[in-house]
């Protein structure tokens, strides 16, 4: 019975509160509809007075079904028009509807009637044109009261009265100053806000879900969330003694992605400073890199990350025009693939943090920027990296410096430098540097390294002469812009080189002149094999990079232009050099080597007995090369010379048959094939000679001259005076001009041409008295020198069957064949 007598009570107040609704609704109805026209009209004045322009509303009605169990007040099709809309011809609001839900309480209590304001289906436009006049009027407070509060505190009155829940659906935002570039305009699918006062705080419960169409602080610069969402229920304060507003862990949703926001925001006109910090973890690099404003995109859409990284920005400075905020972001990176424009770096590990203020004494701007890396890890190209510190610093004009570890394998270069001038067939190094350098952009700025990159049992082929230089062991330390090759040990063929070597200003003329920059290289080596050095004879191929073209092949470009166009100034020691049969002491050479050329200058040593020295140079081409030689002999042994250079070719005249020391001046020019063997037909030259202490043993010609004319002397063991002359080469033919020869055998002149190919013709006048008696006890000193006196002629010339033929020659055939020689030599030698 009691359960029957609740329902009952229950049923009845529901009844009357339903019956209150309807008069109400009713009372409303009818008094709106005889007074339509009239509410109208005063709602517009009322409008217009904030407004200062003009307010046009179709309808007005009573709605009970869409607020309720609230009633509404429904302005259907309403337009305001502030006064700036003859420039700009947007409405300040068009809303197709806007429902003012009536506040039974507030009706009651004298408060405001208004508990609720939906606006539905339109566009909202806070607008300031390029001559500075503006309706954001409408957001200031009025008659100098600030928020909200009373002009007068009435007595039975709130200080903060009750503020209405607004609602907004479908409506377009927009806030456009066009003399600061300012746009901020969204779309707002729906919009919830209600309020509620704290003593001196106004607290604010959002629901938000929007469009954001633009966010353009600089519409020059593009807008940041261009076309990207915004989602999130939030909580924000407004501290009216303050004049704070607060946003504390609010958590929104950018793209479907979380963000976690904190700000204070000082709306005081006299200190208009703020704080927002910006938080998100897990978020992909290209989805972060799509907020920016699209010049911040451009800078940075190149670098992508595989995976999420975790962000956070913490922005702070005043609302005051022009005033750029000092930004600062931090970002942790672990176990991630990172895209650049030089290559992937996989497992990429580091702290970074950015900031637009590296100078506080400089304005905030790109090139006062500054990006920080630290405890950096990565692979890339194959290549371990390590780096404590990394510093980008203006971003306009990007210059990247800092520390770099890294041990690697030689050969992982080959495909990432693309080069034509090295490559390298094993080996590793160890990189410890600290560099700077630009990243592109007008800077002026040129790279700087300092440390050392210490290479070990490394192979590397030099391409342009197809030289390996096998385990290889040394460091190039960088240091003030120079470069320093230490104690770098090769091997090429039996030969082992220790190289030293300096280039000065490398770093800064691999810039800007790679072919203007000189290397200077000291070699030494305890014993130099000239056989393992034959594939310099070769002309360079003139080999090409493949592959595109990176930031790395770029470098890779220059050093190959150096190698190929530049000139490398080598000093070379050695206490033996051989090739063949030929060995040299206490070498010492300067070597100048050129795209096509090798030039020696001054080189000595020390040969059979005595002493070499010559410069010279030696001219690429492509099946043989040139060679100039000017050479200076002293006392050199003569039998040790011949053997050495195997008898320069021919058998006549061997290290067997001579004696002596030769001192020379020779000036001579040639060809030589890549095999190093001499074109004996390019050959030409002088020879200006000293043979002293000379001796002639079993020299065939000079014995068969004693047999014909001179049987009972004897001409095996033939000692000289100080033999001068001066022998022309042309080809494989010595032009040997008129000649005194003193000897124990003879007292004779000799001229005429020794032809490696074809022999001799050599025409021999000696005095009358070798005839009457022997010259074997002969004064060959200068002391003892006769004049000549009557003198016969005779010719030795090789015949046909290749013998040497000993004739009577009382016309000097064989001298008129000599200066016949001569003559067809001058003709060959002009141009």
């Amino acid at each position: 019975m009691a359960v029957k007598k609740w329902v009952k009570y229950g049923l009845k107040t529901v009844a009357w509160i339903a019956g209150l609704l309807a008069t109400i609704w009713v009372g409303l109805a009818i008094y709106i509809s005889l007074n339509e026209k009239q509410l109208i009209d005063k709602l517009s004045s009322v409008v217009n007075e904030y407004v200062k322009g003009e307010t046009a509303i179709e309808g007005l009605s009573i709605s009970l079904f869409t607020t309720f169990p609230s009633l509404s007040m429904t302005l259907s099709n309403v337009h305001i028009k502030d006064s700036l809309y003859a420039s700009h011809h947007k409405e300040l609001l068009s809303a197709k509807t806007i429902h003012l839900s009536v506040n039974i309480a507030g009706l009651l209590t004298g408060e405001s009637p208004v508990g609720k304001i939906t606006i539905s289906g339109g566009d909202i436009n806070i607008i300031t044109d390029t001559a500075g006049i503006s309706n954001d009027y409408l957001l200031r407070n009025r008659n100098n009261h600030a928020d909200g509060e009373l002009s007068n505190n009435a007595p039975g009155k709130k200080e903060y009265p009750d503020l209405p829940v607004l609602l907004l659906k479908n409506v377009q935002v927009s806030f456009q100053h066009a003399l600061r570039n300012k746009l901020y305009q969204a779309y707002i699918n729906r919009l919830h806000c209600s309020f509620h006062q704290r003593g001196h705080k106004l607290l604010m419960a959002l629901n938000a879900n929007l469009l954001v169409n633009h966010l353009a602080f600089n519409t020059h610069n593009g807008s940041f969330l261009q076309n990207k969402t915004l989602k999130g229920r939030f909580d924000l304060a407004y501290d009216r003694g303050k004049k704070e507003l607060l946003a504390e862990k609010i958590k929104l949703y950018l793209q479907d992605h979380p963000f976690f926001f904190n700000g204070r925001f000082h709306l005081d006109q006299l200190s208009p400073d703020y704080n927002l910090s910006i938080e998100t973890q897990n978020i992909d690099s290209r989805k972060l890199v799509s907020l920016l404003a699209e010049n911040l995109q451009e800078k940075t859409k190149k670098y992508s990350f595989k995976k999420g990284i975790d962000v956070k920005a913490d922005i702070s400075g005043k609302t005051e025009y022009k005033f750029i905020p000092l930004v600062r972001l931090r970002a942790t990176v672990k176990n991630n693939d990172l895209e650049t424009p030089f290559g992937v770096f996989e497992n990429c590990a580091f702290n970074g943090t950015f900031s637009n203020e590296m100078d506080s004494d400089k304005p905030r701007s790109d090139q006062n920027a500054v990006i920080d890396i630290s405890s950096f890890s990565a692979k890339w190209e194959n290549i371990p990296l390590v780096s404590q510190s990394l510093r980008f610093t203006d971003l306009q004009s990007p210059l990247l410096e800092g520390d770099l570890k890294t041990d690697l394998q030689l050969t992982s270069l080959n495909a990432l430098t693309s080069s034509s001038t090295f490559n390298f067939e094993q080996g590793d190094a160890r990189v410890d540097i600290l560099f700077k350098c630009p990243l592109g952009g007008p800077n002026g700025i040129t790279a700087d390294i300092k440390g050392d990159v210490l290479i070990r049992d490394a192979a590397i082929r030099y391409l342009p002469r197809n030289v390996l230089l096998s385990q290889c062991q040394g460091a190039l330390r960088f240091k003030d812009n120079d470069l320093f090759v230490d104690k770098f040990n090769a091997r090429v063929g039996k030969t082992f080189l220790q190289m030293n070597g300096q280039g000065k200003n490398f770093l800064s003329m691999l810039n800007l002149s790679p072919e203007k920059l000189v290397l200077n290289w000291k070699i030494y080596s305890d014993h130099a094999r000239l056989e393992d050095f034959k594939a310099f004879l070769v002309k360079s191929p003139g080999t090409t990079r493949s592959g595109s073209a990176t930031r790395w092949q770029d470098i890779s470009s220059r050093i190959d232009r150096l190698f190929r166009e530049g000139d490398v100034y080598v000093k070379m020691e050695t206490p033996t050099m051989s090739y063949k049969t030929f060995t040299a002491t206490d070498v010492q050479a300067g070597i100048v080597m050129k795209p096509s050329t090798i030039a020696v200058d001054q080189m000595s040593f020390k040969h059979a007995g005595g002493s070499v020295s010559l410069s010279g140079k030696m001219d690429n081409g492509l099946q043989s090369n040139t060679v100039s030689l000017e050479t200076a002999m002293r006392d050199i042994d003569i039998p040790v010379l011949f053997s050495s250079f195997a008898n320069f070719g021919q058998d006549a005249l061997t290290k067997d048959n001579l004696k002596g020391r030769l001192s020379a001046d020779i000036r001579f020019s040639a060809a030589i094939t890549n095999e190093a063997e001499l074109i004996k037909d390019k050959s030409k030259g002088t020879i200006a000679f000293l043979l002293e202490d000379g001796e002639l043993n079993n020299f065939e010609p000079l014995q068969r001259i004693a047999e014909k004319a001179f049987k009972k002397q004897d001409f095996s063991a033939v000692r000289f005076a100080d033999l001068r002359n001066v022998l022309e080469l042309n080809g494989s033919t010595f032009i040997i001009n008129n000649m005194e020869i003193r000897s124990t055998a003879l007292h004779l002149f000799v001229e005429g041409v020794y032809d490696l190919n074809k022999g001799t013709d050599m025409s021999i006048r000696f005095p009358m008295r070798n005839l009457l008696k022997s010259q074997a006890k002969m004064d060959i000193t200068n002391e003892g020198k006769q004049k000549a006196g009557i003198a016969l002629r005779i010719r030795a010339k090789t015949g046909d069957d290749g013998k040497l033929k000993i004739s009577w020659d009382p016309f000097g055939k064989s001298k008129s064949n000599k200066e016949n020689r001569a003559d067809s030599a001058a003709v060959e030698e002009k141009p």
